[in-house]
């Protein structure tokens, strides 16, 4: 039997590679046989619609709104990108939906949701991580992502649900077991560790395709996905949420 679940991706800064992520997961998530939605909901300019070489809506998104969200209004406002994979642009600071409404009616619809939060929560932002089921804080591994992460993960911004870590970008000029220091401090699995491969990601954006398929992040993202939903092969099972 499949079951759904709901991944918010969120950070403690601007370009810890948040969008980066989200597309990776939902991608690889799409990849294992279930149908994935991926939402864009940063509060700021979004890029998901972009990378999975889409366009953006000109009118305002049919959600949203006043009333009460139906299944109708969310099935004419998702952007097919990808076999079982399905995009949904919330971006921007003007959008008025009942995010918990939103996420229980495509739960009907999508065994796998997953939320770019971006890093400045809003009502909506915190609605949505409300009625998720975990919670990814991405941390960019330099002094200052994670000075920023430490504040952040340890405040009262979000609703707390179950939450993991994801490094992004190990380079050369990463803090020594931040991640580690992190997990430790806050009591939050490290779940994945992404490298450095500037040209990995430049080559996924060209092509516009997932950077899970990219040789660098493959892996990463398996496991990643195997963490977070017990029906993608060799998943979690009982022993998450």
């Amino acid at each position: 039997m499949t079951r759904s679940r709901v991944i918010a991706v969120a950070s403690a800064k601007g370009s810890p590679g948040c969008s980066f992520v989200a597309l990776g997961l939902a991608g690889r998530l799409a990849e294992s046989g279930l149908e994935t939605l991926v939402i864009d909901a940063d509060a700021e300019a979004g890029s998901l619609a972009s990378a999975l070489d889409l366009a953006r809506p000109e009118a305002p998104v049919p959600i949203a709104g006043p009333g009460p969200v139906s299944e109708a209004a969310i099935a004419g406002a998702v952007q097919s990108a990808a076999p079982r994979l399905c995009c949904l642009d919330l971006s921007g600071d003007t959008v008025e939906v009942d995010g918990r409404q939103l996420a229980d009616l495509a739960r009907q619809r999508y065994p796998a949701m997953v939320v770019d939060l971006g890093h400045r929560p809003g009502r909506l932002q915190r609605e949505l991580v409300a009625c998720s089921d975990w919670l990814l804080w991405v941390v960019a591994p330099d002094r200052s992502g994670f000075e920023r992460a430490d504040r952040v993960i340890g405040g009262e911004e979000v609703p707390r649900v179950s939450a993991g870590i994801v490094l992004n970008r190990l380079g050369a000029d990463r803090l020594a077991d931040a991640g580690l220091v992190l997990a430790e401090r806050h009591r939050l699995p490290l779940l994945a560790r992404l490298p450095e491969s500037p040209g990995g990601a430049r080559a996924a954006a060209r092509r516009c395709q997932g950077p899970q398929r990219a040789r660098e992040f493959r892996r990463p993202f398996a496991e990643l996905a195997r963490c977070l939903h017990p029906d993608v092969g060799g998943g979690g099972g009982d022993r998450w949420p």
